[in-house]
């Protein structure tokens, strides 16, 4: 199974789901952005759809996003 997980490429989760989770965390937006390496403003853009990382903040933003939804399960399922 791990196989098969690992030649599926990872995605962005739905646009509500990231913000929920990054305040499930604790995390300003700020936090993020510096952990990834980009502007506050850029993580907001994300969040709101208005622009979708790429190359290795991508991955960066997929990998933080993944590690809280495992910590917040209940916040990665939705209302």
């Amino acid at each position: 199974m791990d196989k098969l997980l690992a030649a599926c490429p990872a995605d962005l989760p739905p646009l509500d789901a990231r913000s929920r989770l990054r305040r499930a965390a604790g995390l300003t937006q700020q936090q993020v952005a510096h952990a990834i390496g980009v502007q506050y403003q850029q993580v907001y853009r994300w969040e709101q759809g208005a622009a979708e990382p790429r190359g290795k903040r991508r991955a960066a933003y997929i990998k933080l996003l993944q590690a809280l939804a495992n910590r917040h399960p209940e916040v990665a399922l939705g209302p």
